[in-house]
């Protein structure tokens, strides 16, 4: 990604980076930032063809385009999960749940509806919990043990770290909430 900004065309390193892209076959997506196309063009003809970002209000507008732009890119391994983002936050917060319950502070609430589902599961099928162990590679020890990595944060605070240091450490798509990056950060944990 090439944020490009009036300071972008006074740095010789910045056509460096894109001359090397473009040699590479890297893909770019250009943020333009208080320039014109013309201003663009002027510094790099080829960039100024390139579809970019430049209509924005916000920059979670641009995350939004650049999150658009990934999803069509089939050459991108985020597109890999484009058809299964519902499933896998319903993973997640199925995730989320065990690591709560391991930490002993689920909801009665839940805790039942867990349960339901589990009385709906066929003969020989694991348990929400089973399956989320497994999935996870986790057993409530493990999680328990590094809840006391974070003596400083509540339980929630606690579970929604925890849960963000597994993300991270899986090989597939996962949603990222504020909530979880603000226990991270309470927890000194750099957030990326």
């Amino acid at each position: 990604m090439a944020i490009v900004t009036p300071l972008y065309f006074q740095k010789t390193w910045t056509r460096v980076e894109l001359d090397a892209a473009q040699n590479l076959g890297v893909p770019v997506i250009p943020v333009w930032v208080d320039v014109t196309k013309n201003d663009v063009a002027r510094f790099s003809p080829i960039l100024a063809t390139r579809k970019a970002i430049a209509d924005f209000d916000t920059f979670s507008d641009v995350a939004e385009q650049i999150a658009g732009a990934l999803l069509r890119d089939e050459s991108v391994a985020f597109t890999k999960f484009k058809d299964k983002r519902e499933e896998l936050i319903l993973y997640w917060g199925m995730a989320w749940l065990y690591v709560r319950q391991c930490l002993g502070i689920l909801e009665k609430r839940s805790s039942r509806q867990l349960a339901a589902l589990d009385r709906r599961r066929g003969p020989g099928e694991p348990t929400w919990k089973e399956r989320m162990r497994t999935e996870l590679a986790l057993s409530q020890p493990e999680i328990r043990e590094m809840r006391q990595r974070f003596p400083m944060l509540t339980d929630e605070d606690a579970s929604l770290a925890i849960l963000a240091i597994v993300k991270r450490k899986k090989d597939v798509w996962f949603p990222t909430y504020p909530n979880e990056l603000e226990a991270l950060k309470k927890a000194g944990i750099d957030t990326w």
